[in-house]
């Protein structure tokens, strides 16, 4: 895991690992990240598009750095299981209102192939309305070399990479045997 705007690679580090684990410095680390990169990008938005379960947390803690209260959550389906990366064909739960003409950020936890964040800016578009930008605190490497934020129109604001189909564990999640935590 790296922080991406830090040259230093922990890269070495998580090969040994099958599982990492964050802690809530990291988390409060991340958000930070976000709101320096929303300030320096002038992302402006009307509220934020929260990828439910594991963006609400960071989602929470952005709110209350930048003084935006609004929300909104969209909730796609995955497996049961506790198997790292055991995930399913990708279903929408919850759909938000989007309102006409407004401006989207979204939050989310970690994303590892994107179905959900891209499914999340294809259903805001189709309501007429834009994402500016996503924020997710891990990003798999696959996934950041695939993205085209031109493509997308999307910036993409993220604090950590992770080694492809790295299993993270958020400070919020249950623990997981032999877990290794990042300092």
């Amino acid at each position: 895991m790296k922080l991406l705007n830090n040259p230093k690679s922990l890269k070495a580090k998580q090969k040994f690992f099958k599982y990492l684990a964050l802690d809530w410095k990291h988390i409060e680390r991340a958000v930070q990240i976000f709101k320096e990169k929303i300030n320096k990008k002038s992302l402006h938005f009307d509220k934020m598009l929260v990828l439910v379960r594991g963006g609400m947390v960071p989602a929470s803690m952005l709110s209350f750095l930048i003084n935006k209260r609004e929300m909104d959550f969209f909730q796609g389906a995955k497996t049961n299981s506790n198997k790292p990366h055991d995930y399913q064909k990708f279903l929408v739960k919850l759909l938000p209102k989007i309102e006409k003409g407004k401006k989207y950020l979204i939050v989310e936890d970690i994303i590892f192939e994107g179905d959900t964040v891209y499914n999340a800016i294809q259903y805001v578009k189709s309501k007429q309305s834009e994402v500016i930008g996503a924020c997710s605190i891990v990003v798999d490497e696959m996934f950041l070399k695939r993205y085209n934020s031109k493509h997308q129109n999307v910036s993409l604001i993220c604090a950590y990479q992770c080694e492809n189909l790295k299993w993270i564990r958020f400070p919020w999640e249950n623990k997981i045997k032999n877990e290794v935590f990042l300092i």
